[in-house]
């Protein structure tokens, strides 16, 4: 990549932090506004602003039951923290500010109708786990009419959260997911940094800027408030691309940005208006006839590789396939479809600026991975991800994880598919089934890929080790009968 190239690269980085920076901040505000109802008010001010409605209190008791959940805090350790020890809230408290995920209807007098409760307990949970508390508020207070963003769609979008996380616990615990992924853990961690493998997902570790490799396990890092990152659970991978990334999780495609070819490259003369520029030069959202060439672009994608929206992915005897292709043929058709898009604009290959921008790179997908709060080579518990390339498309290489609960949003959701989907569409289709006896493909391909953590060479290496270990054990036992 040239310097030029380099720095708009990096000029690109900066707009995005910028905007992930903005998006944390309106969230922060929000959960602040919640932690702060009631206070600098008299009491007589305070008493009507401080009761929340019958419905409200039962989405807050619920949504801090599935945060104390999918978090794994015990109502003991929380009444211990000094924020509910100070505001006297007990664990026989706890009983009328806390709902669990698992409990049906509810006595509406059994709850707490002053939100100066629930408040302490949303800072006792964030003291515990070190999470932003008002991040924390943010997603308690969401889909009531206490929350300064009020949404027809929010309770739809809850439920969907809400089930993507039930089903997440049933796999991890039907397969052992969080035992194998621990397996794994504690195989990464005997190796040596420059091993293979030894850095999830395909051996290449994040570089700090002093160009030293940082070790890395399975737990997200934990980004400061001056970093890059907009949740203490996201995780960017560096160097490596959807397929390395997906390859030994259960996952499940959502589909590839209708967008997908928006930033690439094209002349400069072609350009619409010749005061624009972006940031890699003119590209094809600039072109006088961009419509035009995405239709073609669609069209000839198709007769490459068929529908894009499907990348199916399975293991044939140690070979990773994509639609029943050997991966790398899949991404050599892709190629040849950029290539014959640059053709097209009038442009010759730049693989300096594209190289390995295919349109396979330009997916989304829902992913089980270990939850941000596993640490020590030991996994507690798996939590559903959502898992793009930087920016939400892009070129290979830069990917981001983040916990589905903290993307899932409505400006999410309204994002587009290739075939013409939103993003909210996608979800409730792999939630639904046609009649009684189908299964909702959520389910079907989340069952399909979750043992594909067992082929990841350092597991094999590990079951290799576990038979031999068994045979030697079983071979001693044997001799110690004999001469008994």
């Amino acid at each position: 990549m040239s310097e030029s190239n380099k720095s708009e690269a990096l000029s690109s980085s900066q707009d995005e932090r910028d905007e992930k920076r903005e998006e944390r901040e309106r969230l922060k505000r929000y959960g602040r506004h919640i932690l702060e109802i009631g206070k600098r008010k008299s009491p007589a001010q305070a008493r009507n602003v401080n009761k929340v409605t019958v419905r409200d209190r039962e989405r807050l008791a619920r949504n801090i039951g599935l945060q104390m959940e999918r978090l794994k805090v015990d109502r003991k350790a929380l009444s211990k923290t000094k924020t509910c020890k100070d505001a006297g809230i007990t664990p026989q408290e706890l009983y009328r500010l806390v709902i669990p995920s698992d409990e049906g209807i509810v006595r509406a007098d059994r709850l707490r109708a002053d939100i100066r409760k629930y408040q302490p307990v949303i800072l006792g949970i964030a003291e515990v786990t070190k999470m932003d508390p008002d991040i924390l508020a943010h997603r308690v207070a969401t889909g009531t009419s206490i929350h300064p963003v009020n949404s027809l769609n929010q309770d739809g979008l809850q439920q969907i959260i809400h089930t993507l996380y039930e089903i997440t616990d049933k796999i991890d615990t039907k397969f052992e997911l969080s035992e194998r992924f621990s397996k794994l853990s504690a195989r990464k961690r005997m190796l040596s940094q420059e091993e293979p493998f030894a850095c999830w997902p395909n051996g290449t570790c994040f570089r700090a800027e002093n160009g030293e490799k940082d070790p890395f396990q399975f737990n997200y890092w934990r980004i400061s408030e001056d970093d890059i990152g907009v949740w203490n659970e996201d995780l960017m991978v560096e160097d490596t691309s959807l397929h390395h990334f997906v390859r030994y999780i259960p996952h499940l495609l959502l589909g590839v940005y209708a967008n997908f070819d928006s930033d690439w490259a094209i002349s400069e003369k072609d350009i619409q208006n010749g005061d624009v520029k972006g940031l890699f030069g003119a590209t094809l959202s600039q072109h006088k006839h961009a419509n035009t060439i995405q239709q073609s672009n669609r069209e000839r994608l198709a007769g490459f590789v068929g529908d894009p929206s499907v990348q199916r992915i399975s293991w044939d005897n140690e070979r990773l396939m994509i639609n029943d292709l050997p991966e790398e043929e899949y991404i050599s058709i892709n190629q040849q479809h950029m290539m014959a898009y640059f053709k097209e604009v009038g442009l010759q290959p730049d693989w300096g600026r594209n190289q390995g921008e295919v349109v396979c790179e330009h997916a989304v997908w829902l992913c089980l991975y270990p939850s941000w709060q596993s640490e020590g080579g030991r996994v507690t518990n798996l939590i559903p991800v959502i898992v793009g390339n930087y920016g939400g498309a892009g070129a290979n290489g830069e990917l981001v994880v983040a916990e589905a609960e903290a993307v899932i949003s409505e400006s999410f959701v309204r994002q587009t598919l290739l075939g013409g989907k939103t993003i909210l569409e996608r979800l409730e289709e792999i939630l639904w089934v046609s009649d009684s006896r189908a299964v909702p493909e959520v389910i079907s391909e989340l069952e399909r890929t979750a043992l594909f953590i067992e082929e990841h060479p350092l597991l094999k290496r590990y079951r290799k080790l576990d038979m031999g270990m068994k045979y030697i054990a079983d071979w001693g036992n044997a001799l110690d009968e004999h001469n008994v």
